[in-house]
């Protein structure tokens, strides 16, 4: 259960949105464009929300997660994660399916555009509410929700549009548990 959650805080950290490429320098419209397109992404078939996911990524992508995970019996669990964009392509499947279902949402809070257009500096917020997560219980479902702060390193690449180079950020996850026996 604790590496699902770790998948799904990992890949929202810089899910793409979809977006039409941009043809110019960031703006303010394309970067919140970008952010907000994200839970569409989850939407897609998954050999689509690869390619997206793959494409919005900047190939010397950095990740960094901290996450704080407050499970059943109120213990909390803590890790930090660094990744790379090939690592982060190896969690892809985990999140996109621990996501199916979930209520996803995403906030920008604040931009801060260099003057020359090609890169952001962007503090923005994500909320998971309801991600299923795998159990052995066949009584009952495993439910996270998982708010994430973020301060993201976006550049504009001409061909292709937005892309995140790095994110750091910190998760706050609780799991609780709901009883299938009524469903």
């Amino acid at each position: 259960m604790k590496h699902a959650l770790l998948a799904i805080a990992a890949i929202l950290t810089i899910s793409p949105a979809i977006a039409e490429e941009s043809s110019g320098p960031l703006t303010e419209q394309n970067i919140r464009d970008y952010y907000t397109g994200i839970p569409a992404i989850f939407q897609l078939p998954y050999p689509e929300f690869l390619k997206s996911y793959l494409a919005r990524a900047s190939d010397t992508l950095q990740v960094t997660t901290t996450t704080s995970i407050r499970m059943l019996d109120n213990s909390v669990v803590r890790s930090k994660h660094s990744m790379d964009k090939e690592q982060m392509q190896d969690m892809a499947g985990k999140a996109y399916a621990a996501a199916s279902g979930a209520k996803l949402a995403n906030y920008v809070t604040a931009i801060d555009i260099d003057p020359s257009g090609k890169s952001a500096l962007v503090h923005e917020t994500a909320t998971i509410k309801n991600m299923q997560l795998p159990g052995a219980d066949p009584v009952h479902a495993y439910i996270a929700d998982s708010t994430e702060t973020c301060i993201d390193t976006l550049v504009f690449t001409p061909g292709i549009g937005v892309q995140t180079t790095r994110s750091n950020c910190n998760a706050n996850v609780i799991v609780t548990q709901q009883s299938l026996e009524n469903q």
